[in-house]
């Protein structure tokens, strides 16, 4: 919890790309 919240901050946007990527993969909506 020491991180600055700039890791915090690029770390989320990071995942949230990631979320984005794999909801927009049509192979991915096949197996949710």
């Amino acid at each position: 919890m020491n991180s600055p919240p700039v890791i915090v901050c690029r770390i989320e946007l990071r995942h949230a790309w990631l979320v984005h990527m794999v909801s927009e993969s049509p192979t991915f909506q096949l197996l949710i």
